[in-house]
């Protein structure tokens, strides 16, 4: 994960600012997590605001796809 990335992404979205805004993970560093599964969920105030970090999240990807074989 992109540390930088998902900042940027909550930022956009009013964190900190607005103590409502930011992403919400379900997962822990090592999780392995299912191809469709969601990896975070975007919180803002806002529909500017959560546009704005939904566009910015689109375009960039903060995160390596890497395949565990089992």
């Amino acid at each position: 994960m992109d540390n930088r990335r998902l900042a940027r992404i909550a930022k956009l979205a009013g964190a900190p600012v607005s103590a409502a805004a930011g992403l919400e993970t379900a997962w822990r560093v090592g999780d392995l997590v299912a191809r469709g599964q969601p990896l975070f969920t975007v919180h803002a105030q806002s529909r500017g605001e959560l546009a704005y970090a939904l566009e910015y999240a689109a375009s960039t990807t903060p995160f390596d796809i890497v395949r565990e074989t089992v």
